[in-house]
């Protein structure tokens, strides 16, 4: 019963934040869901990102950013925290493109590449 609850209270906070979020994301915004965790992933502005995750309270996610190389360049982990809104500053990564994962359980759920050239950041499909 309780675990109805709380997969019913996470789809509710699912759409509602996604759906705060549909007129602010740009045209080139992606989002992930899964049954036990949910993403978007957008340029914000021109030098930051915006992730939002929605996910089990139990669950524990990692967040990470890698160059071409595949040099970690920052990782956070996401343990306690059911529904956030992060917005991530690239403005100190060079021209390049990088890779934002999201891993679950020493698995990649999620990646996404990004390029940042001529001060803009943009998805890569």
């Amino acid at each position: 019963m309780k675990t109805s609850i709380l997969t019913a209270a996470l789809v509710v906070l699912t759409t509602v934040i996604f759906a705060q979020q549909e007129n602010t994301t740009m045209k080139n915004d992606f989002a992930m869901a899964s049954d036990d965790v949910s993403i978007a992933f957008y340029p914000k502005t021109a030098e930051a990102l915006t992730m939002i995750m929605t996910k089990d309270e139990d669950q524990k996610i990692k967040v990470r950013f890698s160059d071409e190389d595949n040099k970690i360049l920052f990782q956070r982990k996401y343990s306690k925290v059911s529904g956030t809104k992060v917005t991530y500053d690239v403005s100190e990564f060079p021209s390049g493109e990088y890779t934002f994962e999201v891993v679950k359980d020493k698995e990649v759920v999620y990646s996404k590449t990004f390029s940042k050239r001529d001060g803009a950041v943009a998805l890569v499909d």
